[in-house]
């Protein structure tokens, strides 16, 4: 092989080298814009995730919330509902002390009451028996007269 064979070879194998560099240069600009677009791609991915499972916190906070508020006012409300039938238990209670009271005491105070009214209904009788007596007499004078 002579000089000038030697060198269109080199050269042959320098235009082949840049045509492989070329097509490499190209493999890895394409490689490298999917990387790109894959990064951009998950970056995107990652964000969204956030973004949905922060508004999935979001609504189970407010879901606590609303929970909390309505769990504290059914205790409220069952604290009221038990301090009413504190007090109309008490009062239940005063109203059988009361009654007790009267089956206890209203039978003494009736025969008690109805031996008064007997004794005024005799009496009454009397003042009239005492009444007429003292009416005939008195009629019998008007019609002597």
């Amino acid at each position: 092989m002579g000089p000038e064979q030697t060198l269109q070879l080199l050269q042959t194998q320098v235009q082949t080298l840049s045509l492989n560099l070329e097509e490499v240069q190209n493999r890895i600009d394409q490689t490298r814009g999917l990387i790109q677009t894959l990064v951009v791609g998950l970056v995107i991915a990652v964000l969204t995730t956030l973004g949905v499972s922060g508004w999935f916190a979001y609504r189970l906070l407010v879901q606590d919330q609303i929970v909390q508020r309505e769990a504290r006012q059914a205790n409220e409300a069952n604290e009221a509902m038990l301090e009413q039938i504190a007090e109309l238990e008490a009062r239940l209670q005063r109203q059988r002390e009361q009654i007790q009271t009267l089956r206890d005491d209203v039978p003494g105070e009736l025969e008690t009451l109805s031996d008064t009214v007997q004794s005024n209904r005799r009496q009454l009788g009397l003042i009239r028996e005492q009444l007429q007596q003292l009416e005939s007499p008195a009629a019998d004078a008007e019609d002597e007269q």
